[in-house]
């Protein structure tokens, strides 16, 4: 949507359209569904901006991943979540973080939230007991973000009756922060906010099917992008400095195609079990192809920006081609990253393919480091610029020793705190574990999810 309040056409009238025709489909499907909509349109100014309908996003989005949820990015900022099976516990955790993270919002210090009941932030539905109600509530809502509220009926708010206790049919809008009523969402046209367009995040809408991690599906992958130009599989994702209380900047933008990516897309297929041969086999195929596809590694926003390879790719066709793509490029803001498992298990590959790529002025990073087997580790035979480190996936009690996190501390101060980043940091406890340990360069969903590179 522009700035003068016009949506942005056709797209942003795509997103309302899509929203409704998937909840009238639901209408055979609600059994166990919920929904969520969630509205930053209410906050002032500043708290709609992209940081936050990212951060906001980005906490929701593990009822995407977990439970099949889809979500829609409305061009008012608001966020429209509905997922499956979901518990309301569940859900409510996310909002609090959410909560947490505007907690200088006055709209937010006005509210004393209840888990799982509707108040002016945020708008709970239980579709299997009301979907009526939320069919009827996702039509009003797209067609006032469309067309905008009936303003003669704005006009009356003040004349209305004393407010009405909250119900999954009624709705609550903030007209002045420090007072909150509810009414209809049909009569309080929900938000008279200007709206800013946000690109939505959605789960896949047909059925995925799942099979195994076998060399028969590694073969179709094989067959089907061995001249193909996957550049359209490529993702990205920020690598964020978050020092004491600054903003949070930008550092690097890392690039890779993930497996899983590839499978869904091609194959709309979901992975079971693993094979870790046949997972190096994929690692150095997807590598080959992408290096050979050239992609494009401005830093944008940031001062790098990284590739994931292996170590056999280095020496192939793909490398060369990719190298003389970047004639003119300052090479030392490029990061080669290989994964600790290729790195070990083809030590003599990664020898040759390092000195390779520091004789042409790339940077080099280790992935995948288990926190406590970077503990034990001589990280200088490995001469790498970058170590990325991951949160252990065991309970913390069984790992996290007061010994363990003071020897942790000085191992990154000894290596340099500018040279670790955390990876995988998909919960913002993640990101507070490694603010504790003296890191300061984080990346995962937690802080900028995983995008597809726009062409």
């Amino acid at each position: 949507m522009r700035k003068d309040g016009i949506l942005n056409m056709p797209k942003d009238i795509k997103i309302l359209s899509e929203m409704v025709d998937y909840v009238h489909q639901l209408k055979r499907h609600a059994k166990g569904r919920r929904a969520i909509h969630m509205r930053l349109s209410v906050l002032e100014r500043p708290f709609q901006e992209e940081y936050y309908r990212r951060f906001a996003a980005s906490a929701l989005r593990p009822l995407v991943t977990n439970y099949g949820a889809i979500m829609f990015a409305l061009p008012n900022t608001d966020l429209v979540v509905i997922a499956k099976d979901a518990p309301v516990d569940v859900i409510d955790t996310m909002l609090n973080n959410v909560r947490r993270k505007l907690h200088d919002s006055d709209c937010i210090k006005a509210l004393d939230p209840i888990q799982g009941t509707s108040d002016a932030f945020v708008e709970w539905f239980d579709l299997e007991q009301n979907y009526e109600a939320f069919n009827t509530y996702i039509r009003d809502l797209a067609d006032i973000i469309e067309n905008g509220p009936d303003w003669h009926q704005v006009a009356e708010l003040e004349d209305l009756p004393e407010p009405t206790p909250l119900s999954h049919e009624d709705t609550v809008v903030v007209t002045d922060t420090h007072k909150v009523s509810a009414q209809p969402a049909s009569h309080y046209g929900l938000s008279f906010l200007p709206p800013v367009r946000m690109v939505p995040i959605t789960a896949p809408e047909k059925e995925i099917g799942v099979r195994a991690y076998d060399a028969d599906l590694v073969a179709l992958v094989v067959r089907t992008l061995a001249f193909a130009d996957i550049a359209s599989l490529l993702r990205k994702q920020k690598v964020i400095a978050i020092v004491g209380k600054e903003d949070h900047k930008p550092v690097m933008v890392h690039k890779r195609v993930p497996d899983y990516v590839v499978f869904e897309t091609l194959l709309e297929t979901k992975i079971a079990g693993s094979n870790r041969w046949l997972q190096g086999f994929m690692a150095d195929f997807l590598a080959d192809r992408l290096l050979a596809s050239q992609p494009g590694m401005k830093v944008e926003d940031s001062i790098a920006a990284s590739l994931r390879v292996t170590c056999h790719s280095i020496s192939g066709s793909g490398f060369a081609d990719f190298n003389r793509s970047l004639k003119g490029y300052k090479k030392s803001q490029v990061i080669l990253e290989f994964g600790i498992t290729d790195v070990l298990t083809n030590f003599s590959a990664f020898l040759k393919a390092r000195a390779t790529i520091e004789e042409e002025g790339y940077r080099v990073a280790v992935a995948d480091l288990d926190l406590r087997a970077f503990l034990g580790l001589d990280q200088r035979h490995f001469k790498a610029d970058f170590f990325k480190l991951s949160v252990p996936s065991d309970p913390q009690p069984d790992w996290l020793t007061d010994d363990f996190e003071a020897l942790l501390k000085q191992k990154i101060h000894d290596v340099g705190i500018a040279r670790i980043i955390l990876m995988n940091c998909d919960r913002i406890e993640d990101v507070v574990m490694g603010r504790s340990f003296g890191i300061t360069l984080f990346q995962g969903e937690a802080v900028d999810p995983l995008k597809k590179i726009m062409p």
